[in-house]
């Protein structure tokens, strides 16, 4: 959990604020259950595969009743004694990802108000795409 802690403090010292921090959050929750599902669908035996894609179909619209799904997945593939412990190294995987992320844009942001040639092409070319647009407001407004 420490380790955790230090890479939201890591993100916040990057300009993150709450409400980003939660959206950040969103996102690695729905990654993480991306990535159980696909380690599932690859290590775990058919029979069971098959058993919890119908517990899937079941369960679609109740949250609590996905994230049990999850967590006797990660039960299945990793150990019930490994669940929150799994969650937590896959959570921490993707904040250090955002975080490498965010220091390469940052990166690539400084060169462009340096006038570097090179980073000036790449960010015009981007500002052209709706989403980054977005993202390229956040890092004028905080810098």
């Amino acid at each position: 959990m420490n380790s955790l802690v230090n890479l939201i403090k890591e993100l916040e010292g990057l300009g993150f604020n709450k409400e980003q921090l939660n959206e950040v959050f969103k996102t690695a929750e729905q990654e993480i259950v991306e990535v159980v599902i696909e380690d599932f669908a690859l290590n775990a035996e058919e029979k069971i595969v098959n058993e919890y894609t119908k517990k899937f179909a079941y369960a679609r619209e109740d949250l609590q009743k996905l994230a049990k799904l999850i967590d006797e997945m990660i039960a299945i593939l990793y150990g019930q004694e490994n669940i929150g412990k799994k969650k937590e190294e896959l959570l921490a995987e993707y904040l250090r990802g955002v975080i490498s992320l965010t220091r390469q844009t940052k990166e690539i942001y400084q060169k462009y108000l340096q006038g570097e040639p090179e980073a000036i092409k790449m960010i015009e070319e981007a500002k052209k795409n709706p989403a980054i647009k977005s993202f390229v407001k956040q890092l004028q407004d905080n810098g």
